[in-house]
Order: structure tokens, then sequence, then C-alpha cells
């Protein structure tokens, strides 16, 4: 099991998502798009062998709904909660800017 932590970056754009831990937002602030690490240290790529990134809906208010987590707001150094479970592949956090493995 991967128990490495990786730093985030705020990236302009999906296409400067290279490696773990770039993300993006959507226009809504709704959405946070990441690159998660798997279970190996490695990131999942599509057919043309970029990053994939993994859509997380997010909330600024804390919410009920089982997809959604809570987000503090901080647009470079994030937190959301609960863990995030990437079945199979990843489990951890994202604190403050940093994906640490569980």
């Amino acid at each position: 099991m991967n128990t490495n932590s990786y730093p985030t970056q705020l990236r302009a754009s999906a296409d400067e998502c290279v490696g773990i831990g770039d993300f993006i937002f959507n226009d809504e602030r709704d959405y946070l798009y990441i690159v998660l690490p798997n279970k190996n240290g490695k990131f999942a790529t599509d057919s043309e062998g970029r990053a994939v990134l993994d859509p997380i809906r997010i909330s600024r208010t804390p919410t009920s709904h089982p997809r959604t987590w809570h987000w503090d707001g901080n647009e470079t150094a994030p937190t959301l909660q609960p863990s995030i479970d990437w079945r199979g592949h990843w489990h951890g956090f994202l604190t403050n800017g940093v994906l640490k493995s569980c």
C-alpha cells in the first residue's frame, strides 16, 4: 500500500495537470479535479498518456450528501473532509494542500 504524501499544486488549466497532486477547480468552485496517486505511487493515464483528473464534488458548507466533500475554501492549499477513498487504488486525506496517504 502507498503510504507517501504528495504536495498539491493549483494549475491554470487541465493541460498543466501532469503529476500527482496537480489540481484545478471548475468555474463554479463546486468541483475540484485532481491527479491522485495509486497504490504503487503512480497515477492513471488516459489513452493519450495524459494524467487523469479525478473529479471531487466540493462544498464550502458542511453537507450530508454522501458524495460531496467539505472544502475549507482555501484555493492554493485546500483541505477536504472526509478522506478520499479511490477504492482499490488510494485512500488518504487532502489537508493543507498535501495528499496524505492512510
